[in-house]
C-alpha cells in the first residue's frame, strides 16, 4: 500500500508577492518571475503564470507568445487577434507565434497560464 501525498499549502498574502514596478506596468506576481526566482517557487499543478498587472493607458505587452487566459477585471485593452475587451470580459487564447495586449485605458489584467503537462 502506497502513502497519499499531504498536499502542500503556502499562503502568499496580495501584498507579499513577488512585483515587478516599471514606466508602464505594476505587475504582482504568484510565481517565480525574471528577477524574482525561487525554484521552490516555478509553479502550482498545470498552472505556471498567475499575475495582477496595472498596465498604463497607451501601453502594453509587446507581442511574444503564449498560452493564457486573460481577465480584465478593470478597464479596457485591446487584443491582438480578438479586439477589445473591457471590464469582466475574459478571453481564452493560444498564441505560439505572438500577441500584443494595448491597454486602451488604463487597466488591470489578471493572467493565467498553464502548462500542456504536469512538471516534474
Amino acid at each position: 500500500m502506497s502513502a497519499t501525498p499531504t498536499p502542500r499549502v503556502d499562503v502568499r498574502r496580495a501584498d507579499d508577492r513577488y512585483r515587478t514596478d516599471i514606466a508602464w506596468l505594476d505587475s504582482k506576481h504568484s510565481f517565480s518571475f525574471g528577477s524574482h526566482w525561487s525554484a521552490d517557487n516555478t509553479h502550482h499543478g498545470l498552472l505556471l503564470v498567475n499575475n495582477d498587472d496595472v498596465v498604463r493607458a497607451g501601453t502594453g505587452f509587446e507581442t511574444h507568445p503564449h498560452r493564457d487566459i486573460l481577465f480584465v477585471p478593470r478597464g479596457a485593452v485591446t487584443l491582438e487577434g480578438s479586439g477589445a475587451l473591457g471590464t469582466a470580459d475574459a478571453v481564452r487564447f493560444t498564441a505560439t507565434g505572438g500577441q500584443r495586449v494595448t491597454a486602451t485605458e488604463p487597466a488591470e489584467i489578471l493572467v493565467w497560464e498553464m502548462h500542456a503537462t504536469v512538471a516534474g
